[in-house]
């Protein structure tokens, strides 16, 4: 046990840049544009330029006699088929919402009509979380997937491989450890780092409400479910690592083969298998097949960006996946075996 403990630290040691200070520099990132949004929100003018035919939510604070003020200028709104809305000053804070559909909302702090857009709009709270836990999982995959196609590869290329074939660990278990610390512990340490700033983003929300004279408990709390979305989210780390497995297995096999490239001698045989089943059969059902086991394929993408729940849409997929996976990482462990040099 104490060995196989030793194995994934060992990875961590070796990949600390990727697999733990990567999370860290993105969170700092996430949090660092959240304070920026929330200053601007007090002290700037702000301008967002929707798609469509909507302009902007704009509103700006004037800085009279050296004190700040809450004098809003609403600003002009001018759709894109030239129409001129609405220009005025008010001495509350007016923020004006114009819709693809030509509709304008003003909002004002006085005002029930703001818990009124909280409460129609509770839903867009829950996809803050939920963007964040996709930028973080979609992060984490490229690092894994890197360091799958070259961590067999690496240990062949400086001859690190002598010293552990000295010890009493088999292949079998340093396979196995690397392919946990790829499926397993880096997607669960970026899931962590995602939770953090998850409840940042929970907090900033609340003291948006708090500053719009509205009880963040009553408008912010109910409508952001962070304890389901967590339970969620670490569910979806074994879904995708289920899923995945396949992909995981080939790069690892192509590590434990490459002589010079490992990238190269993962993508030119799919890239061939692609060609010839094109060319003799006119079908494409290996890379459909392929398409559903990567880790950002169509389900699991709608599955993060909502929030869903996890259904197994097919479970047959799912089980000929495995045994795929299987036979590529029994392949993986005898390359480890019988080929050590580069």
């Amino acid at each position: 046990m104490n060995s196989n403990v030793t194995l994934v630290k060992r990875e961590f040691w070796e990949h600390r840049g990727a697999f733990l200070i990567m999370p860290a520099v993105l969170s700092g990132v996430i949090v660092l544009s959240m304070i920026v949004g929330l200053v601007l929100f007090n002290y700037a003018k702000i301008n967002v330029d929707f798609s469509g035919d909507n302009l902007s939510i704009g509103f700006e604070e004037h800085d009279q006699g050296g004190s700040l003020d809450r004098d809003i200028e609403k600003k002009i709104l001018i759709d894109r088929r030239g129409e001129r809305q609405t220009s005025k000053k008010s001495e509350e804070r007016h923020i004006v919402i114009q819709f693809d559909d030509g509709e304008v909302v003003e909002l004002s702090d006085s005002e029930p009509q703001v818990e009124s857009f909280f409460e129609k709009n509770k839903e867009s709270l829950d996809s803050g979380l939920h963007g964040i836990h996709l930028a973080f999982v979609v992060t984490s995959w490229f690092v894994v997937m890197v360091y799958l196609l070259n961590t067999l590869y690496a240990d062949r290329k400086d001859r690190s491989i002598l010293f552990w074939k000295s010890m009493p660990i088999s292949e079998a278990r340093v396979v196995a450890s690397k392919l946990v610390v790829g499926l397993v512990a880096v997607p669960l340490v970026a899931t962590v780092a995602s939770w953090v700033v998850q409840l940042v983003y929970a907090a900033m929300a609340m003291i948006v409400a708090s500053q719009m004279d509205q009880n963040p408990w009553q408008v912010i709390a109910p409508n952001l479910h962070i304890l389901s979305s967590f339970v969620s989210q670490l569910g979806l780390v074994l879904y995708i690592s289920l899923w995945a497995l396949p992909l995981c297995a080939w790069l690892l096999v192509a590590s434990a083969y490459a002589k010079r490239s490992p990238f190269l001698t993962a993508v030119l045989p799919v890239i061939g298998i692609l060609i010839l089943e094109k060319l003799l059969f006119g079908s494409s059902y290996f890379g459909d097949w392929l398409g559903t086991h990567t880790p950002f394929n169509e389900g699991m993408m709608d599955t993060l960006v909502t929030n869903g729940a996890i259904h197994v849409t097919d479970s047959m997929n799912m089980v000929f996946g495995l045994l795929v996976a299987s036979g590529l990482l029994v392949a993986t462990v005898w390359l480890r075996n019988n080929r050590f040099e580069i």
